[in-house]
């Protein structure tokens, strides 16, 4: 009788209940307040990107990049056959079609797959075999050098007096748009104010933002849109994705002198939430992920010890190697074999 009860229940609730709530049948326990929040952010990116008359150009250019990255895929894959990826060239046209204005249009990675859509058509056209792509590009860093700014980075909560200027904001931002992403969606928008004043009410905020100094010189919002995602089935990538770019941010704030101290949002309410967006003019469409402060050190950090590499790192060797590693939830359990 309940086996036959509950699926036409569920029908039913399906029916009447929105489209992102009729995901949560399958769950048996009413969903907590925290991932109410969580579905309601994933069902307004969802619902957002259906109307495309309402969509920006900022998001067909997300649009854009992502089929011309597959698009560059194709074209240099050794196999490759006339006509492979002809739906993503129609897509990429698709989202190219919405762009019209000249600054949009001159944007770098807009112009970048523009030209990815031309290699797609002269490949067409005399059904030649693509060029590989280029060599590794060299580069003057070396491995002890980043190590070091790895691990001497420090968050820093003591700042000296001493302002942020703007042009050295844009060098530690423009570092996000450098780091891996998927499919080259580029989806992160930072706002940023140095305003010491409007700095500190952004930073109040912030839960856990505690042990501050009367300075702070800047405030970073690192935002992602998650509208060019495949949702709910992508709903990790815009934290990955993000999360990259902000280590670029760091490392590059501090090969300057300055301090990225990163905030956790996670614990923000809804009035903190509305505040934040007000003060530093965010848009619904962008989903703050977490919040920074930025300055010059006034004063140093204790370092952390860190976990072993041996935790860190299950390496799966051959099965007739000297180690085999097992691995369990928790546990790591390390075999010798003769």
């Amino acid at each position: 009788m309940r086996v036959s009860v509950i699926p036409a229940i569920k029908k039913v609730l399906c029916r009447l209940l929105p489209r992102g709530w009729a995901r949560l049948l399958p769950i048996p326990i009413l969903a907590p307040h925290e991932y109410r929040e969580i579905v309601g952010a994933l069902e307004r990116a969802i619902a957002g990107s259906t109307a495309p008359q309402e969509l920006s150009e900022e998001y067909w250019a997300a649009i854009l990049r992502k089929w011309a990255h597959v698009i560059d895929k194709g074209v240099q894959r050794h196999d490759y056959e006339t006509g492979h990826s002809a739906a993503a060239y129609r897509r990429a046209q698709e989202a190219l079609a919405r762009i019209h204005s000249p600054t949009m249009l001159g944007d770098p990675s807009v112009v970048w797959a523009r030209g990815k859509l031309r290699q797609y058509e002269a490949c067409q056209r005399s059904d030649c075999a693509p060029q590989g792509p280029p060599g590794p590009s060299a580069t003057t860093y070396r491995y002890e050098t980043l190590v070091d700014a790895v691990k001497t980075r420090r968050s820093i909560r003591s700042y000296s007096n001493r302002p942020v200027p703007r042009d050295v904001i844009n060098k530690i931002v423009e570092g996000i748009n450098w780091s891996p992403c998927s499919c080259c969606r580029q989806p992160a928008k930072v706002f940023v104010t140095h305003d010491p004043e409007l700095a500190k009410a952004c930073l109040a905020t912030c839960k856990g933002a505690s042990g501050f100094g009367e300075f702070v010189p800047c405030f970073m919002s690192f935002c992602v849109d998650l509208r060019p995602y495949d949702l709910p089935r992508e709903v990790f990538l815009p934290a990955v994705d993000l999360g990259l770019g902000i280590q670029n941010c760091c490392l590059i704030a501090h090969s300057l002198g300055l301090s990225l101290t990163l905030l956790s949002w996670a614990q923000h309410d809804k009035e903190e939430g509305n505040q934040l967006r007000a003060l530093l003019g965010i848009p619904t469409c962008y989903e703050i992920m977490v919040n920074g402060a930025l300055g010059y050190p006034d004063s140093g950090a204790p370092v952390p010890d860190r976990k072993s590499l041996a935790s860190t790192l299950v390496l799966r060797e051959s099965p007739t190697g000297a180690h085999q590693h097992r691995t369990k939830c928790g546990t790591t359990d390390t075999t010798q074999h003769g």
